[in-house]
């Protein structure tokens, strides 16, 4: 091999570096959330560009995977903005632009005001249920113990205001008219605040064992987050971690079923 040809090599190596990069941390990573392929996603196109002192070939290779790249995630990307966004180690999201976090974080607070909504009709219903539920036993037991033949007296009714409550009641309001409940958008917008305040998460942590630890203080966010970082951002973990110990020259007549049992039990295994 002369020394055009080297030179050719190390120009392809360094052209696909970011890809083999990219490939290796889905791979070594023992929990590839889906907040992951966001960032990892930028950083391939940053490496796609071509530089000054690229050479032919380079300029070729990169060329070939940023094509590529313009193909994926062209429907997925709010996703995959807003999983970064609830994992506490990106959610700065250096990698958008100031409008593109600005909307990312508006999406966010929308799906938890949705979800609060939805809990709160749920909390409702049941509530409801429960009232019509009670009342007619309570309809049917006055019945049989004959209390609904009997006469009823006046009900005195309590007073509901007084001449000092009218003259000062604007002016030395109650606890309870200053402690009125939050609307769900201000809930919701709390919560996103304090956690964009919170400094960022180390890179070799985990988000989901974060989380767990601060639920209590983002009971909805937590939520959400859970959600979406529940979702893996790839299958080659265990193909490429496990699968290479299990099926050797020895083992070769494994079924596909019984690779999969075993890959799973050594995995669960490891937890345990």
């Amino acid at each position: 091999m002369n020394e055009a040809h080297i030179t050719c090599a190390e120009e392809v190596l360094k052209a696909l570096k970011p890809i083999r990069n990219a490939t290796l941390v889905m791979s070594e990573e023992s929990m590839p959330t889906l907040s992951v392929i966001a960032p990892l996603y930028s950083k391939l196109v940053m490496g796609s560009e071509e530089s000054p002192d690229d050479t032919k070939s380079a300029k070729d290779i990169k060329a070939a995977i940023a094509q590529d790249l313009g193909k994926r995630y062209a429907n997925e990307r709010k996703t995959l903005c807003m999983a970064s966004a609830l994992d506490p180690r990106f959610k700065d999201l250096p990698f958008l632009s100031e409008m593109e976090i600005k909307e990312t974080y508006s999406r966010m607070t929308d799906a938890v005001v949705a979800a609060i909504k939805k809990q709160q009709n749920q909390e409702a219903r049941e509530v409801e249920e429960t009232d019509q539920s009670k009342d007619v036993e309570d309809h049917l037991s006055d019945y049989e113990d004959g209390s609904a033949y009997t006469s009823l007296q006046p009900i005195k009714r309590p007073r509901k205001s007084c001449t000092l409550a009218d003259l000062l009641g604007m002016v030395f309001a109650t606890s309870e008219n200053n402690m009125a409940p939050k609307s769900a958008h201000d809930t919701a917008a709390s919560e996103i605040k304090r956690f964009r305040e919170e400094k960022p998460l180390p890179l070799q942590e985990n988000p989901l064992s974060w989380w767990k630890e601060h639920e209590d203080a983002y009971p909805e966010l937590s939520k959400l987050a859970k959600g979406f970082l529940c979702i893996p951002g790839t299958s080659v973990t265990c193909g490429k971690r496990r699968g290479g110990d299990i099926v050797t020259a020895h083992r070769s007549a494994l079924t596909s079923e019984h690779i999969d049992q075993l890959i799973f039990l050594q995995k669960n295994l490891d937890i345990k």
